[in-house]
């Protein structure tokens, strides 16, 4: 599964996509942001050489999704909200086998990520191992 994380403060997103990448059933993942990116986010902050989704000028979450040719994109709700009207309907438009995964640790934003468009909302304490097993306890890989 490729995976594009978007929406996240910079320390999350560097923790979150270092997780991610051991978990056996994610191919890649992606940032569409160049915020720092480490490679061990709880040890040295030796700076990886590229993990970012290829930009091409977009700014738009579809076309971020788009170049990145993710599976699923990975929300950070709490940094996210509220998206621009229609965000995710465009997104869904144009790539319906991307499914969008909300984390936040707030349980009252369910109702206008879930409103937005977002397929999963997923409560985390805000940890990125706690993120990583919300993902992993409720999304399956793609069929395609």
């Amino acid at each position: 599964m490729r995976i594009l994380l978007s929406e996240m403060a910079p320390q999350m997103l560097a923790q979150l996509r270092y997780a991610l990448q051991r978990e056996p059933w994610v191919t890649a993942v992606m940032a569409d942001r160049p915020e720092p990116a480490y490679d061990d986010p709880g040890g040295s902050y030796e700076p990886l050489e590229t993990a970012l989704a290829p930009r091409g000028g977009e700014t738009s979450l579809t076309g971020r999704v788009g170049a990145a040719r993710a599976d699923l994109l990975v929300l950070d709700w709490d940094v996210a909200a509220p998206l621009p009207l229609g965000a995710l309907e465009s997104l869904k438009a144009a790539y319906p086998h991307v499914q969008v995964a909300a984390l936040s640790t707030q349980p009252r934003e369910r109702p206008a990520a879930l409103a937005a468009g977002v397929d999963v909302f997923l409560l985390t304490d805000g940890t990125p191992e706690a993120a990583v097993a919300a993902l992993r306890a409720n999304l399956e890989p793609p069929s395609r």
